[in-house]
């Protein structure tokens, strides 16, 4: 049983060009609290808004829209989404006495357009009415005798657009407990991001690069028809089809569609980005919406610098390690490794700093190497831990390898330089690492130096674990070029060192 309720909230929203305006309406008689979602996975906003009283609150609406939810006592429910061209609103209308839900659909746009007016949960099924420009039309549904509903409105041909209102009558009677709790929704749809590339696993958008977006749907109660979906993406993006999705689906049932979505050739660094693909279907008495979504990042941007590697050029020369792709001992083009003459011969595959996908290398053992995730693809490796498992090495001497980048040409009149680099490092005595800064006049600069000890180095004697490294170091007088050394040392069966997205510039580097 369901006890009288003293709440009679609505939600208004009034869209003017890029400003969302919220009014938090409390008709009942006790006080309330909405929470606000302002996106998916961030924390709640509150709003206490007092017994016959509002509140309002201004959203600005950025070039990828809103996406707002709404959370009231009693079941209640408003979800908002839409962009700052939408030029539909909805308007609610409850007439207890009648038990019907009156919807009021809008088109402030300058063409007529076809509204769908669905029943989530209740089996009054999907109305579609045709509504001329600047005119609006009421559309009655049927609230069963317990006074719940959900209903979703969306327009035809515009997958954006949504607004979901759920709740119960206010009521001054006892009525019966929710009958759509535990309910399943008809439709699921799951959102994968293909593989950015033949060595990067990841889901990452890689700038100005095609990635395939791949959303399943499944009929999860009963048999789906005029299934409709498509993904929702910034502005700015590419989207091609590749396969359509299903007009239907057998209960029980799944299929799959597949699109090309092709992000800005300039993106900042490292940022994350919300793919969505949005779904609606009906499911017998019952409409249907589903969302399916991730978070995908970015890849570090390498162009644009005085020094950007990032090592993916070696994708083709890699040699397969156990069925992995896989690892070369080739630098890239103008970069060079530097074996001292003592070191002895230990694993070919790790005989100095060498190149592994991620994948090869952390399948070397796990020891933390998997835990790189700043890393994209191809990595470069100093690995003297597994160097050492072929012939014992270390018993003979030590190993000593120095990653070398090519002479980088420095601007006239910069008098500073700002390095970043992507770096996993495991510290065991008497293993000791550096990066130094070699510059044409002869000038050394020391950048970075780990050790055991703790003092006198940059990681106090500890690991330093997928970390982003950032140096400002200056340009000594009459230096024209800089050449950058990594180099690990005096090291036996220790740990080892990677580092990916090396960065070299006269600003700060970020991402």
């Amino acid at each position: 049983t369901a006890r009288p309720a003293p709440y009679d909230l609505l939600v208004k929203p009034r869209l003017k060009g890029d400003e969302l305006t919220l009014d938090f309406i409390n008709q009942g008689r006790q006080g309330a609290v909405f929470a606000l979602y302002p996106a998916p996975g961030e924390a709640p906003l509150h709003y206490t808004v007092a017994a016959k009283s509002r509140l309002s609150d201004v959203w600005k609406v950025g070039p990828a829209g809103y996406d707002l939810r709404v959370h009231g006592p009693n079941g209640a429910l408003w979800h908002l989404r839409g962009d700052s061209a939408s030029a539909y609103e909805v308007s609610l209308s409850e007439e207890g006495g009648g038990r019907v839900l009156e919807v009021d659909v809008i088109n402030r746009s300058r063409t007529a357009q076809t509204f769908l007016v669905g029943d989530l949960a209740y089996g009054d099924g999907l109305r579609e009415v045709r509504v001329a420009a600047g005119d609006d039309r009421t559309v009655n549904l049927k609230v069963g005798p317990e006074g719940w509903y959900d209903v979703t409105v969306a327009v035809r041909g515009d997958l954006t657009f949504r607004r979901r209102i759920a709740g119960r009558f206010p009521w001054d009677e006892r009525t019966l407990t929710d009958p759509a709790i535990g309910l399943a929704d008809p439709l699921a749809v799951e959102v994968t991001l293909g593989a950015a590339s033949a060595t990067i696993d990841e889901p990452i958008l890689l700038p100005g690069r095609p990635a395939k977006v791949t959303a399943t749907f499944t009929a999860t109660a009963a048999a789906l028809t005029q299934l409709e979906a498509q993904p929702v993406v910034p502005p700015g993006w590419a989207i091609a089809p590749v396969t359509a999705p299903p007009a239907s689906l057998a209960a029980g049932a799944s299929a799959s569609a597949v699109w090309e979505v092709t992000p800005p050739a300039v993106l900042p660094d490292g940022a994350a980005y919300r793919l969505l693909v949005t779904a609606r279907a009906l499911a017998g008495d019952r409409f249907a919406v589903a969302d399916g979504e991730l978070a995908a990042r970015t890849a570090p941007v390498m162009a644009g610098h005085l020094l950007g590697e990032d090592f993916e050029s070696l994708a083709g020369v890699l040699r397969p390690e156990s069925g992995l792709l896989g690892w070369t001992a080739q630098a890239p083009a103008g970069w060079s490794v530097v074996n001292a003459s003592g070191m002895p011969q230990g694993t070919v595959r790790l005989q100095g700093w060498t190149f592994h996908t991620k994948r090869e290398w952390a399948a070397l053992g796990a020891q933390d190497r998997e835990k790189f995730t700043r890393a994209l693809g191809i990595v470069a490796v100093a690995d003297p831990d597994d160097w050492d498992d072929t012939g014992s090495p270390s018993r003979k001497g030590v190993f000593d390898s120095t990653l070398v980048s090519p002479a980088v040409p420095i601007p006239a009149g910069a008098e500073a330089l700002y390095l970043a680099f992507d770096s996993h490092y495991r510290q065991e005595a008497p293993q000791k690492a550096s990066v130094t800064a070699v510059f044409d006049n002869g000038t050394e600069a020391r950048l970075v130096f780990y050790s055991a000890d703790a003092t006198g180095n940059d990681n106090a004697g500890k690991d330093v674990q997928n970390a982003q490294v950032t140096r400002r170091f200056a340009v000594p007088a009459g230096a024209r070029s800089v050449t950058l050394k990594f180099r690990m040392y005096d090291a036996g069966n220790n740990w080892y060192w990677a580092v990916d997205h090396v960065r070299l510039d006269t600003r700060p580097i970020s991402g």
